[in-house]
């Protein structure tokens, strides 16, 4: 038997869907034929899209229900006019501001001032045009909605229920972990790719994580104790919650970004908190006592962790989050690197210019696992790093004797007895074996008998390394120990616990129900049922809907906006942070290219740098104001889209423009020496795609290649944006979708082509 609206709407209460921690939404219609009958408090990452274009009434409390920085996925900014933003003015208008850190100008929407724009009606205030559902809006922050002078919604009762939204949530991980001895030394943990630095208690947090709830709650960090976040990328999207908790509870964190309107607005927007902001570029900073400064021209820093025990020596490493800067890094004397391992597979060649320990940070790369197994450290996610420091062998000795469980395992190693060595690894668990395999390294490191290192080597070979030795586990703990300019890990067995259990998630989902079932509050367990069959409701509702009226033809292009800003401001992308820094590093990789390949018609240097940086290469003459313009545009599309030409796509296109032209084609064994095609200005070129170009002093054949093959993708997304609007407008597509037809070079592109038209048949 099909649905009805009384199946589910049967009671008043009904009207209420609880559909995240801090997003409801409430049903104010009386039959499937009503007009905008819904009301939205707060925000949900995955609002269902087929409500937003039902949602009339938003209501901003002066607690701001929902994470800010999620509006924007929640609303239609083409049709702003139809919504109505309500509250107090001073609070919508700060709220509103904020979405210009993403890039949305929200001026224009239409907000609905509770103090001014609403009449009197006992206290209360009209918040739906069926004057039977009355909004009160309290001093304390807390809100209702009253139907029949029955309550539909009544936020601090939710709260009662078990809900943790986000400042119960932080509050919830900071009771349980405040004044915890487990970060009492120094150190990292990295969670989402993103590490948090330690010393003496104090976090300094390098961007930060999209989800953490879980993370922090087994590694039991207390995120009071996040003093510090360096923010190289614009986005303030992953930090916003963290933001609202510090504003609910008029706490203290400093910020460091170059993006200094972003966190101006979020001063604004959380004016209970004490933001204090300072640049990225440049900064230093103190966590804990460790030092932390800024390597100049790229993402990089350096910290330096003084008097690490048990040594009490001064311990320094670099942290390596994107290319550019390498070269500097590798030739300081630092104790370790540590190095993102997509930043590591790009700059391999450079790495092994130096003898300074590496790091590698996993950061969910699959090629990982063929890196060949030759003594550097992997680090783990969500695992703890303690930094350990060893003057002498007989301090390491001592350690891995007492701290690592390995007995008299040294002394075994050090006879080299192979028989009784392999005994040592006999029913080893994955952590004993790994732990073991450091010490062999060590040994070998520091054994004066080549014989016996040769012997230590071999055992080496047929003892692998261990699988699953942190991966298992949350909240392991494992020492980085420092010793004579090399680096092993030792890991440490499972942490004691001494506090209960967090009854937190990062994401509620449906799949999740025995998890719900099993925390240790039951309250918060059975409000995170509630939610999802909240959400099943409000999924069937939004069905009936959508049989009783045809969906509106843009509500696709809307879905797949809002999906394209999600991977936008989701993304890791610190591209984003410093355009400058990538047009710099597209320099300095067409200068390497040419000197490489030797095919530099004359060397001009100023003129190979104008090239490479001129928005237009086949344009340069224009006027400036128009360059400009256009330069920042092609910088969004290249950060927004992750626009990467790789050296074997300009070898081959290099290649097809040579041939094209009656040149021989270049091998790579040409490139390894003298290469006899040469180009010389005035040569005239026709490439690929038919396009005629005349050679200039300074062009390359390489940097003809790469600009072609940029440029040509930034015209494609430009295309698919410019496509997906007029879409969105309820406009025709087609010359749009026909001109990225043609521009598409690679499956992607051809996927994204397919995509538009598929929905454009729908």
């Amino acid at each position: 038997m099909a649905l009805t609206l009384d199946d589910i709407i049967k009671t008043e209460r009904d009207r209420l869907f609880v559909i995240d921690r801090e997003c409801f939404i409430v049903f104010t219609g009386d039959s499937l034929d009503d007009e905008k009958p819904f009301i939205r408090i707060g925000t949900y990452v995955d609002l269902p899209v087929e409500i937003i274009p039902l949602v009339e009434n938003i209501v901003i409390t002066d607690t701001m229900v929902g994470n800010p920085a999620i509006e924007q996925f929640n609303i239609d900014i083409t049709y702003l006019d139809t919504n109505r933003f309500i509250g107090s003015r001073a609070i919508v208008r700060r709220y509103l501001e904020f979405q210009k850190v993403f890039g949305l100008d929200l001026g224009a929407a239409k907000v609905v001032d509770i103090d001014t724009d609403i009449p009197d009606i006992s206290n209360e205030r009209l918040i739906s045009n069926r004057d039977s559902f009355v909004g009160i809006f309290y001093k304390n922050g807390n809100f209702k909605i009253i139907h029949n002078n029955r309550d539909i919604f009544n936020l601090q009762e939710i709260d009662r229920e078990g809900n943790q939204d986000i400042a119960r949530a932080h509050d919830a991980l900071s009771e349980a972990f405040r004044g915890t001895a487990r970060y009492r030394g120094c150190g990292l943990c990295v969670i989402d790719n993103n590490p948090l630095l330690y010393r003496k208690g104090a976090f300094a947090a390098y961007q930060f994580p999209k989800r953490y709830y879980e993370r922090f709650a087994a590694l039991e960090i207390d995120p009071q104790s996040i003093k510090d976040i360096a923010l190289p990328a614009a986005n303030l999207l992953h930090v916003a919650g963290f933001l609202k908790w510090k504003h609910a509870r008029a706490g203290r964190i400093r910020i460091f970004s170059d993006n200094r309107e972003g966190t101006g607005f979020a001063q604004r927007l959380f004016r209970e908190a004490s933001i204090a902001a300072a640049d990225f570029t440049g900064f230093s900073a103190d966590a804990g006592g460790a030092r932390i400064t800024h390597y100049p021209g790229g993402f990089n820093i350096k910290v330096v962790f003084p008097a690490v025990e048990p040594a009490r020596a001064d311990v320094s490493v670099a942290y390596c989050k994107g290319r550019a800067g390498i070269e500097t890094i590798v030739r300081e004397r630092l104790d370790a690197i540590l190095v993102n391992y997509s930043v590591f597979e790009d700059a391999n060649l450079i790495f092994k210019s130096t003898d300074t320990p590496l790091a590698i940070i996993d950061d969910g790369s699959k090629n990982i696992s063929r890196l060949p197994e030759d003594g550097r450290v992997i680090i783990r996610q969500g695992v703890q790093y303690e930094f350990r420091a060893c003057g002498d062998f007989d301090e390491l000795a001592r350690s891995m004797a007492d701290d690592y469980g390995l007995g008299g395992a040294a002394e075994t190693i050090a006879s080299g007895d192979a028989g009784a060595i392999g005994a040592l690894f006999a029913d080893a668990d994955p952590a004993r074996a790994a732990n073991l395999r450091s010490a062999i390294r060590a040994h070998i490191d520091t054994v004066t008998d080549r014989r016996l290192a040769g012997s230590l080597r071999k055992i080496l070979q047929e003892h692998a390394a261990p699988s699953g030795a942190l991966d298992a586990a949350g909240g392991r703990v494992a020492h980085l120990v420092f010793f004579r300019r090399r680096l092993y890990q030792f890991i440490l067995p499972p942490p004691e616990r001494t506090v209960s259990p967090v009854s937190l998630v990062d994401e509620i989902r449906a799949d999740d129900a025995p998890r719900h079932q099993s925390l240790p509050d039951r309250k918060v367990g059975s409000f995170y049922e509630r939610i999802v069959d909240d959400r099943r409701r409000l999924d069937e509702l939004l069905r009936l809907y959508a049989e009783r009226h045809k969906p509106e033809p843009w509500l696709g292009e809307l879905r797949e906006a809002i999906e394209l800003r999600k991977r936008e401001f989701f993304e890791d992308d610190l591209e984003r942070a410093n355009v400058e820094l990538a047009r710099a590093a597209q320099k300095k990789k067409m200068i390497r290219l040419a000197k490489m390949s030797g095919v530099i018609a004359a060397i001009a240097l100023g003129i190979v740098l104008a090239t490479v940086t001129a928005v237009n290469v086949y344009r340069v003459h224009k006027e400036r104001e128009r360059l400009a313009l256009e330069e920042r545009e092609r910088a969004r599309i290249i950060a927004a889209y992750g626009i990467r030409i790789s050296d074997t796509d300009i070898f081959n296109y290099a290649n097809a423009i040579a041939v094209k032209n009656g040149y021989n084609r270049i091998s790579l064994a040409h490139i390894r020496g003298k290469n006899p095609n040469w180009i010389y200005p005035k040569n005239v070129f026709v490439l690929p795609d038919g396009e005629r170009i005349t050679v200039a002093e300074g062009d390359t054949l390489w940097g003809i290649a790469h600009r072609k093959l940029l440029q040509a993708n930034i015209d494609f997304y430009r295309a698919i944006e410019l496509a997906t609007a007029k879409r969105t407008r309820g406009e025709s597509a087609a010359e749009e979708i026909a001109r990225a037809t043609s521009l598409a070079l690679t499956p992607k592109h051809r996927e994204l082509v397919e995509a538009l038209k598929r929905d454009g048949r729908r």
